[in-house]
């Protein structure tokens, strides 16, 4: 919940919450304590005023702001509601937890993201018009008038490909992404065939009673491990399991929720976060009120080098880019507690640098700028090393301006990663607070430099 501060120790709060299709369905603001303070007073009314024009801007043809009945303790609630239809702030998490689940559980390795660009037009098919490039990144045109304003997260997450199968019937693998085979040993996998079947199997290599301790302390390569799949010959995994070389292989790992409330551990929320954050952005701007062409779109094969960007940037020519992200979190035991730039629960991630970019320096302070006045936790960020798909965007066509938002996970490139539900939310306000005020003034502003 976003605090405004009004006056020496009264707070007033906006939340907005949820929306049913393409529209926001309601926000609320909470005062505390209630008051008769001239100056509160004043502030509800400007805060209503913005409301009203928030919920107008969102589609919406009529509004109306009533004090609801008071709660227990000092707490009065005012709700803003499109005719008598209301909603909770639950009903932007259900909708948040039931993508994540969805698209973690998805297998969708570099090259082989059929099942998350599937969800990403199922969610976006009614919101406008879909393509896809020749490598297989989707974009949906939401129309409107005005500069050409995308929202963008990869589809693709860390796997495999089968390279050999051994006369035993054991797999050989390569990885797809960045692995730290420290890992690997002893996680599940599923091997998904050319006839769609999904076949379970596990990283293996030799045990460790057998090997010297010298071995024991060495870090293995990929190329000493294999998955066994429980064939006993490659005739029966070829034949019978229908395996073959080349066939993806991704992570096994349920979204399951944590002891503490909002963490969740899953697989791939690098990048599923981006690409569930996508389609929230679009499902809450697509209908509403705009000064820009906006473009909702899923990319290939991040996780091997930023190479889907560069189609879809010349297929859809965005003006500006919003990249969403799942980078890592540096919140746990190993890194200095002073240096923190991606901390769970610390807010959105704002990106001003990696080693792929340089984060248009405008763009970031903008986003800056409308967190703050939107009220949305954020944390700044500059990163000595990795890179997100504004590698490839910034340096598309004749240039494009990125800003790179992310949702600060630990563990990413494994089995298993947390993250907490909360800066997710708060990644989705703050892009659609910019796809709302990327109008042509503003997106000029970023590049005019003469």
């Amino acid at each position: 919940m976003a605090g405004l501060l009004i006056g020496p120790g009264w707070g007033i709060h906006r939340v907005m919450n949820g929306y049913e299709g393409n529209a926001v369905m309601s926000a609320s603001l909470f005062l505390t304590p209630p008051t008769t303070n001239e100056s509160v007073r004043a502030g509800m009314e400007a805060l209503h005023r913005r409301l009203q024009q928030e919920v107008s801007n969102s589609g919406l043809n009529s509004g109306a702001v009533f004090p609801a009945p008071e709660g227990s303790g000092d707490v009065r609630q005012l709700t803003l509601c499109a005719g008598t239809r209301t909603a909770t702030v639950r009903g932007m998490e259900t909708k948040a937890l039931d993508l994540l689940k969805e698209l973690t559980e998805a297998h969708a390795v570099p090259g082989h993201e059929d099942e998350v660009r599937e969800i990403f037009a199922r969610e976006l098919g009614e919101a406008g018009e879909l393509s896809t490039d020749r490598n297989g990144s989707v974009i949906c045109d939401a129309g409107g008038d005005g500069p050409r304003v995308m929202v963008a997260g990869h589809m693709d997450e860390v796997g495999f490909m089968v390279q050999n199968i051994t006369p035993s019937g054991f797999l050989q693998f390569v990885t797809l992404g960045g692995w730290w085979s420290h890992s690997l040993l002893s996680q599940r996998v599923e091997v998904k065939t050319r006839r769609g079947d999904k076949i379970l199997g596990v990283v293996s290599s030799v045990p460790p009673h057998f090997l010297s301790e010298a071995q024991r302390n060495q870090v293995l390569g990929v190329e000493q491990m294999f998955i066994d799949v429980g064939a006993e010959s490659r005739d029966q995994a070829m034949r019978e399991f229908g395996i073959s070389l080349g066939d993806p292989v991704a992570p096994v790992s349920e979204f399951t929720p944590m002891a503490r409330e909002d963490w969740f551990m899953a697989k791939a929320f690098d990048n599923r976060v981006g690409m569930a954050g996508a389609i929230q952005c679009g499902q809450l701007t697509a209908g509403g009120q705009r000064g820009n062409r906006l473009l909702l779109a899923g990319t290939v094969q991040e996780e091997m080098g930023l190479r889907g960007a560069r189609s879809a940037a010349f297929l859809a020519k965005p003006d500006a880019v919003v990249v969403l992200e799942g980078p890592p979190a540096d919140d746990t035991p190993g890194f200095p507690l002073s240096d923190c730039q991606g901390r769970l629960g610390g807010g959105v991630q704002i990106r001003f640098f990696d080693s792929s970019a340089i984060g248009n320096p405008r763009f970031a302070r903008f986003a800056e700028q409308v967190a703050r006045d939107e009220g949305i936790p954020y944390q700044v960020t500059v990163r000595r090393k990795g890179g997100t798909d504004a590698g490839s965007f910034h340096l598309a066509n004749e240039g494009i301006p990125c800003v790179v938002l992310g949702v600060p996970a630990r563990y990413i490139h494994s089995h298993n990663a947390i993250i907490d539900l909360n800066d997710h939310l708060h990644m989705v306000a703050l892009a659609a607070a910019l796809v709302r005020r990327l109008d042509q003034a503003a997106v000029d502003s970023l590049t005019n430099y003469l």
